[in-house]
């Protein structure tokens, strides 16, 4: 667990807004460490050190403090979050890290169906690669841009969306599209491809899209292969740190 990952303001968000909605909210990946003492210092949490989450009864959870476990499985995390109405990804770095990437943490929260919440530094420093401005910047990208400063208008939203079925749906549909989109497989290629042939001092050798889907290198966000959204939710936050 590393604390530019976020979870400070994951714990604050819960704290001051989440915990009053009577919200669930629960952090994964959280393995002890000197910055994990630093979080348990200052923050309250029900630590599940090694309890795996499908097997625990979160009932009482709601309402109150976060709930946090350590390791997980990918697998099994994504069948976790999809059946979150939120997903949370706080990561921020240094904007000269940042330029046109996203992590696969970002890309899982939007093919898993979940509401993204991300961090309103990482989406203002990273620039969406087909609509060439930063992502905060763009419409319909379907993602609540959360930071310190606007804690309360992103818990109005989120309150908004909890009791609108049609406007959570449609923020889910635009979030997988538009990370789709900055994603997606013939323009991700033809970046890395652009930046091997500068690196090299030469123009890059073209590979038409049917190539690139002979390679194997045709991958798309999507990890469900109906392409489908769930369409309902209890109100769960799933984080990863």
């Amino acid at each position: 667990m590393a604390l530019w990952k976020g979870p400070r303001l994951m714990f604050d968000f819960h704290e001051k807004h989440l915990r009053k909605m009577n919200a669930l909210t629960i952090l994964e990946g959280m393995e002890k460490s000197l910055a994990f003492v630093e979080i348990k210092q200052k923050y309250s949490f029900q630590y599940f050190n090694t309890e795996n989450p499908n097997n625990v009864d979160f009932s009482p959870w709601y309402g109150n403090t976060a709930t946090v476990f350590s390791f997980y499985k990918n697998h099994e995390l994504l069948e976790r979050l999809s059946k979150s109405g939120y997903g949370y990804q706080l990561s921020l770095l240094d904007p000269r890290y940042i330029k046109r990437s996203i992590e696969y943490t970002h890309c899982e929260v939007a093919a898993t169906g979940a509401i993204p919440v991300f961090h309103q530094g990482y989406g203002e420093a990273c620039t969406h690669r087909v609509l060439g401005k930063p992502l905060t910047e763009c419409k319909d990208s379907g993602t609540i841009w959360l930071s310190n400063e606007n804690m309360e208008q992103c818990a109005d939203l989120i309150a908004t969306l909890n009791t609108d079925d049609g406007l959570r749906n449609e923020y889910r549909e635009k979030a997988y599209e538009f990370y789709k989109s900055h994603q997606d497989a013939d323009a991700v290629f033809d970046e890395a491809f652009k930046l091997i042939g500068e690196a090299k001092g030469s123009t890059r050798q073209s590979y038409p899209s049917s190539e690139v889907r002979r390679l194997g290198l045709r991958k798309h966000l999507v990890l469900d292969p109906s392409g489908s959204l769930p369409t309902s939710r209890s109100w769960r936050t799933t984080a990863t740190c």
